[in-house]
């Protein structure tokens, strides 16, 4: 069988993932001779690798979750590719032979399809334990061991086992510990996540700070040592934990040696554990982590691997104490109190991102039959095989899609997509189910990348949307002819796709099915549309990617879009085999339960015509569906989703996932490294000469004010300038003002400049006090349609004192607050003293969010003075990070708050608004 030329490609982007870079750099050459758009995007790629090793990412921190992006880049790492890695595993032992024999089992047993050399070190143990590891050892191959005819010490066998190895990755492995399945290839997974990551530690029931659940002990004076429930199998835990995960991969400066990963690279440049300062370990691994940082390794925690850990079962816990106090005595001789103590500091900060990860797990220990019912359920026994591998995105803010998994990407935006030979001459059929008619707008918009004729087919549930339909659909670029019909409300989308119209749409060369989707029930799946949709129709380029591999590949017969990431755990059959299994008979194959091609969930996607014959000669009827009835599972809608993929592949098609080289809740946003299209300087001039003009005319003044403090943005002019708004920009320096601004001297506000901001902010009844309304937007927000929608939404909802956007992540200033330590963004004392002091008043987690990059203060509302006098009094007498006290100060006046955006929207992907990069970060050229 012939390897079509977009393996090259695919093959490049897997070594990318993996860490193998020179692997990728050489293919993507290679794909440079390739005909475009793939010798397009392989260059695409090979300037992202460039930036992926040069580590340029650049992020604003405060919208982390966890740790910065520019700290962190391993939260966007995707899963290692499936191949064989040899690791070996150096395991001393001194004693304690019950517990050496489970680590041996358990290792043997765990070994993730890698290839792995256990090397044991015997320093010296009793002759009983000698003799039963010299019989392990002569037993099967990749055993190897290393007898000290006496006792060493601890840090002395680490290294004869070092300087046996060979393997590339290596791990140090007490003999009082047990590993789990899945353990090894996920510290892989983390390790290869980034390629300044040299050291990775698994999560433990007693690994200090790496400790699931608790971290302290009651008293607060020492590590916890978690108890596994009675009866919860080892594995069964490891399995929930690998669950609950969200692959953040904490960076810390220490790491636990009960068990700890390395590349090679590290002993290379630091050398062997430091025998001389630490003869009997206890400090040894500390050292080893410093002298690796002060390197440039990074260290991380892989928070989806488990490795249980018995502690101390070679000398016991009062000799333990000892032999701590002497090696952390040693620790401080080498590296000094106050270096210790700074790393200390920040591994602890690091790892506060795995607090509701802690949480979850706690609620599993305080109830262990949750254990059993989570691995009993139909989605965890047996897991399907998939082909081909499923591709996940990612939660919270991604910069490089490319890494999230073996997705093809594609380019969002970019001159070098041109149109392959022969693309002009497909057919193309579009089929819309519009269930949502208010959404129609944004489905009118995204048709218009399509860059070829093609017909639209359209079903909607009443007259009143075919009219609106009809009337607004006239307006699509490229649109040949389109067919509106009224359907029942059967089947969801899928009715009317295989049955109103699927007798048409068969005749096309490609074939796109899209719907108005909604998920109101799942706040994590409040963007999923969106999500979808960018990835299949986003862009020009993207569009003109996706029919470029139709075009060049014969053989490919659906692509679809990577799936959202809260699908992790749902992705299979569910309780659909059945009639799956029926539907599948129906239209000429077999399925097998433990098997499974990937199917676009969601049902929206690109398909060959041809590959979905069998679909077609089915000759679906409406009546084949039953009534709506809120049903979740099991209905023939259902069935034919999840047999797409079986579909097109037994009809000898291929299929694909693909993602855009721009997450979709970042297609706004505009950092230095994704640059604006912004106007000309003539043209932004007309604008301002065209909006002073109007507002002559305007009898209504609304203030849309911002501030630039110490010089750290300049003025922006928006793409659209409301004759009705009164543009006011507060600064405490000179700025050049293009002609919109009414420029405002700002005094001293506060000691620094960003709190100045802050405090300009929440002043707009002390500015404005003759105005029924404010709107604050940030200095390094362009505006880019009327904000007459917005202002609407506060005159009809006056009862409210103030308007935001509903942060896109985080519900919680709880939440919130971690996420600035972690990020750096406050100092942690006053961070946590704030959000201890929210808590002794009783305000409550997850009482909302705002992000306060745009608002609409109601000045006329009775409580908004106290409301904005609490939250100046919070910024001046508190920490300046505005969005932790805004909530607060709304509950203690007893107020609610308006959203005035849905579904995860931020100005970071409105249509509205462009977002972008801070400062020198910035992706927009301002007038000068």
């Amino acid at each position: 069988m012939k390897i079509f030329e977009t393996d090259i490609v695919r093959r490049a982007n897997q070594a990318m993932r993996d860490g193998r870079y020179d692997e990728a750099r050489s293919l993507y050459q290679r794909g440079l001779t390739l005909p475009t758009p793939l010798s397009r995007q392989c260059d695409l790629n090979l300037k992202i690798l460039d930036r992926r090793v040069a580590r340029s990412d650049e992020f604003p921190k405060d919208l982390a979750v966890g740790q910065s992006k520019s700290e962190m880049p391993c939260h966007y790492a995707g899963a290692i590719a499936s191949g064989t890695f040899r690791v070996d595993v150096i395991i001393p032992v001194f004693n304690a032979l019950s517990h050496v024999q489970q680590c041996l089992a358990a290792l043997e047993t765990c070994r993730d399809d890698c290839e792995v050399n256990a090397i044991v070190v015997n320093d010296g143990s009793d002759l009983e334990v000698r003799l039963w590891l010299e019989s392990w050892a002569n037993q099967q191959p990749f055993r190897t061991l290393i007898n000290h005819t006496e006792n060493k010490g601890y840090t002395k066998a680490v290294n004869s086992g070092i300087k046996a190895s060979t393997a590339q990755f290596l791990v140090l492995l007490n003999s009082d510990t047990q590993v789990t399945p899945g353990w090894l290839r996920n510290c892989l997974r983390c390790l290869l996540s980034d390629p300044n990551v040299g050291l990775v530690g698994p999560l433990s029931n007693a690994a200090s700070w790496q400790s699931v659940p608790k971290i302290k002990n009651s008293g607060g004076d020492g590590f916890e040592i978690n108890e596994v429930p009675v009866n919860v199998e080892l594995a069964s835990l490891s399995k929930v934990l690998g669950g609950i995960s969200q692959q953040i991969y904490p960076r810390v400066k220490f790491l636990n040696g009960f068990c700890l990963m390395f590349r090679r690279e590290v002993v290379d440049s630091i050398g062997l554990f430091d025998e001389q300062a630490f003869p009997t370990g206890y400090g040894e691994e500390n050292d080893f982590c410093l002298r690796a940082v002060d390197k440039g390794f990074g260290l991380a925690v892989a928070d989806d691997a488990f490795v249980f850990h018995a502690k101390s079962k070679s000398f016991g816990h009062e000799k333990r104490i000892l032999l701590s106090k002497a090696g952390g005595q040693a620790l401080r001789d080498k590296h000094g109190a106050e270096t210790i103590a700074q790393a200390l500091d920040e591994t602890e900060k690091a790892i506060e991102c795995l607090s509701p990860l802690r949480q979850q797990m706690a609620a599993y220990f305080a109830d262990p039959e949750r254990f059993s019912r989570y691995t009993d359920s139909p989605s965890t026994v047996d897991p399907i095989a998939f082909s081909p591998k499923p591709s996940f995105g990612l939660p919270d803010f991604n910069l490089d899609p490319v890494f999230s998994g073996p997705a093809l990407v594609l380019p969002y935006q970019g001159s070098y997509v041109s149109a392959s030979p022969g693309l002009d001459t497909l057919t193309i059929g579009v089929h819309l189910h519009l269930y949502y008619g208010e959404l129609l707008s944004e489905f009118v918009r995204l048709l218009g990348n399509i860059p070829v004729p093609f017909d639209l087919y359209v079903s909607v549930t009443n007259k009143e949307d075919e009219m609106r339909v009809q009337t607004e659909a006239e307006t699509i670029q490229n649109m040949s002819c389109i067919a509106v019909e009224v359907v029942e409300n059967r089947g969801r989308d899928i009715a009317p796709f295989v049955a109103t119209f699927g007798g048409k749409l068969g005749g096309y060369d490609l074939v796109c099915h899209m719907h108005s989707k909604k998920s109101p029930h799942n706040l994590a799946k409040r963007d999923w549309r969106r999500q979808l949709l960018h990835n299949q129709l986003g862009s020009r380029d993207l569009v003109t990617s996706i029919f470029n591999l139709f075009v060049e590949n014969p053989a490919l017969g659906m692509v679809f879009p990577e799936y959202h990431w809260s699908l992790k755990r749902q992705i299979g059959w569910g309780t659909n085999f059945e009639i799956c299994k029926s539907m599948a008979g129906e239209l000429g194959f077999d399925i097998s339960p433990l098997h499974m091609k990937l199917f676009p969930a969601g049902s929206m996607f690109w398909a060959r015509g041809s590959a979905l014959a069998a679909l077609w000669s089915r000759k679906f009827k409406t009546s084949d569906f039953p009534e709506e009835a809120f049903q979740v599972d099991g209905t023939p809608a259902h069935a034919i989703e999840r047999l797409f993929g079986e579909i097109v592949s037994h009809a000898g098609f291929q299929l694909l996932q693909v993602a855009a080289d721009k997450a979709h809740n970042l297609k706004n946003y505009f950092p230095r490294k994704w640059p604006y299209p912004a106007s000309s300087s003539t043209e932004q001039q007309a604008r301002v000469y065209d909006y002073i003009r109007a507002k002559a005319n305007s009898i209504k003044k609304v203030p849309v004010f911002t501030a630039i403090t110490g010089g750290y943005e300049k003025p922006i002019v928006h793409e659209v300038l409301d004759p009705w708004a009164e543009y006011v920009l507060f600064s405490d320096t000179t700025v050049s003002d293009p002609g919109c601004w009414l420029v405002q001297e700002l005094g001293r506000e506060a000691n620094d400049p960003l709190t100045s901001a802050r405090l300009t902010k929440a002043s707009a009844d002390r500015f404005f006090k003759d105005s029924e309304f404010a709107i604050w937007i940030d200095a390094n927000v362009l505006i880019r349609n009327s904000l007459g929608y917005y202002l609407g939404l506060a005159t009809k909802n006056s009862s409210f004192p103030i308007f935001g956007i509903p942060h896109p992540v985080r519900n919680c200033a709880y939440a919130e607050s971690i996420a600035v330590i972690a990020a750096g963004k406050g100092a942690e004392e006053a961070v946590r003293r704030q959000m201890n002091r929210y808590r002794d008043e009783g305000f409550p987690a997850n009482h909302g969010l705002i992000e306060t990059n745009f608002m609409i203060f109601n000045l006329h509302h009775p409580k908004i003075g106290a409301v904005l006098e609490d939250w100046r009094s919070e910024l001046r007498n508190e920490t300046r990070r505005d969005q932790l006290s805004l909530n607060y100060v709304l509950w203690k006046n007893r107020c609610e708050w308006f959203p005035i955006m849905c579904e995860g929207h931020s100005l970071r992907d409105h249509p509205d608004f462009a977002y972008m990069g801070h400062g020198r970060n910035s992706g927009l050229l301002p007038i000068v």
